[in-house]
């Protein structure tokens, strides 16, 4: 089986939002941001560089120091960070309109609910929102929400830069890969994945399975944020770690895929 996998950057898409007060009736957004939210409610943009910025225009966008947002990416050498790649960039949620603005450099973000959230912890201890107001922005009639489900959280104005700010080019073009586990039929799971933020930060990539085949690969996929990386199978879980985690990570997994939290939410595809 071969897969032909064109080196696009995703887009994202955002459904309807309510037709009340300070929200545009059928507004469908463009270009929408990601926030993301870690274990100590420190607030990020999961930003996907498309235009190749390098790191300190990058913060000249998001109005913050260059500092904070490599010390961010400390793990990550300064070169890495160029056209396509993913940027965790920090924000304070005061940083977030409430109201739209006409300004065109407004642009619209979202949250992605996970486990054990609720309307009031996202609102309150999260973006420092009224809860009412919440359920304004996203049509709730209730404080029923699901995970997974994407809430609007408030508007971000980026700022402009016309100077030319790009990181050498990259050639984008179609190319032909072979699926990696070709010609076995891989085993698709979801499941929780954990890594220890005290082990060694080290840049070797590698996992630990319940079933996967050892030292054979297994496909991981951040489902928030469409991340992926593929690693070796080194071993199997210890009976220390807890019967629900199905995959643990190296930190270097952890942070190619864009997670904070030590527990998260991940897509495998391995053989047994």
């Amino acid at each position: 089986m071969r897969l032909l996998i064109s080196l696009i950057v995703f887009t994202v898409l955002f459904g309807k939002l309510a037709a009340q007060d300070d929200v545009t009736p059928g507004y469908t957004a463009i270009d929408t941001l990601y926030a993301y939210v870690d274990d100590k409610h420190n607030t990020y943009f999961h930003y996907s560089n498309k235009t190749g910025h390098i790191p300190s225009h990058l913060a000249k966008q998001f109005h913050v120091r260059e500092a904070d947002m490599l010390l961010v990416h400390s793990y990550m050498p300064y070169d890495t960070i160029h056209e396509g790649s993913s940027v965790l960039i920090p924000f304070k949620p005061k940083d977030l309109l409430k109201t739209r603005s006409t300004v065109a450099d407004c642009i619209p973000v979202v949250y992605t609910v996970r486990p054990k959230e609720t309307v009031f912890k996202i609102a309150r201890r999260y973006f420092d929102l009224k809860t009412e107001h919440l359920r304004r922005l996203n049509q709730l009639e209730s404080n029923d929400i699901s995970i997974d489900q994407q809430l609007m959280v408030g508007w971000f104005i980026m700022h402009p830069v016309t100077e030319s700010v790009h990181s050498p080019a990259l050639p984008v073009a179609s190319i032909e890969v072979i699926d990696p586990f070709y010609p076995e039929e891989p085993v698709v799971q979801i499941g929780v994945a954990y890594w220890k933020k005290s082990a060694d930060p080290s840049a070797h990539l590698f996992a630990m399975h319940r079933s996967a085949r050892i030292n054979s690969m297994i496909e991981i996929t951040n489902p928030m944020f469409k991340t992926k990386v593929l690693v070796k199978v080194v071993g199997r879980i210890p009976p220390t770690y807890k019967q629900d985690i199905a995959l643990v990570v190296s930190p270097a997994v952890a942070k190619k895929l864009g997670v904070l939290d030590p527990r998260f939410r991940a897509e495998m595809r391995f053989v047994e």
